[in-house]
């Protein structure tokens, strides 16, 4: 990639130019093939890119190939990862989070609103979802796990810490498991199907422990 592509992409990144100035200058550079952004629906989708420092982007995005970024990394709208999106420090996304690919943060993970989970997702430090989540991939993390909804886990889930979830604990499936380092604690109750749960502290349920073999 040349400087000045280079340039282009990153005042776009900064929010300093729209997707339509951004795509006029870099046909005037002749173009790249390393990322594109699509107007048609008001969101950004990129590629196979590469930022040096820190990113924010206002709108929502699409990672179709490969995002890395080596600092934090902020999204004003929903992320969705179909490729791969690494991130030196922490990601926060203040939308929903659709992963069939793969995520990683070394830091820590937040997301505004709920989380579709079918691929592979690893945080340094804690992850943190402000609505409810499904889990079909596995996620990993070292430090706490916070859901504010319900979760559905039909994959792996690795907490280094405490496990908090807001609602509902659904294990569905014989291939869910949950392992957390420190306690956990359901606000609702705990549906235990036929996954397994391995807790190092407590295990904190303020409803139900509904087992495999009984209906709710």
């Amino acid at each position: 990639m040349s400087q000045e592509v280079r340039k282009v992409l990153e005042i776009f990144h900064a929010g300093k130019i729209s997707v339509d100035e951004a795509e006029r200058l870099l046909d005037a550079l002749g173009g790249t093939p390393e990322a594109k952004a699509s107007p048609e629906d008001d969101s950004s989708h990129y590629e196979s890119v590469t930022i040096d420092g820190d990113a924010r982007f206002e709108k929502d995005v699409t990672v179709y190939k490969e995002l890395r970024i080596s600092g934090d990394a902020h999204v004003g709208g929903g992320l969705g990862v179909r490729g791969g999106l690494n991130v030196g420090d922490s990601l926060s996304v203040s939308a929903g989070l659709e992963l069939n690919g793969g995520l990683e943060a070394g830091d820590s993970l937040s997301i505004g609103g709920g989380a579709n989970l079918k691929g592979s997702c690893r945080a340094g430090d804690s992850i943190s979802v402000g609505g409810g989540a499904v889990i079909s991939g596995t996620v990993g993390s070292g430090g706490p796990v916070s859901v504010g909804g319900g979760l559905t886990i039909r994959g792996q889930v690795t907490s280094g810490g405490d496990m908090t979830v807001g609602a509902d604990l659904r294990l569905d499936g014989k291939e869910s498991k949950v392992t957390s380092g420190g306690n956990v604690t359901v606000k609702r109750d705990l549906h235990m199907g036929e996954g397994t749960l391995e807790v190092k502290g407590d295990l904190i349920v303020d409803g139900k422990i509904i087992p495999r073999d009984q209906r709710p």
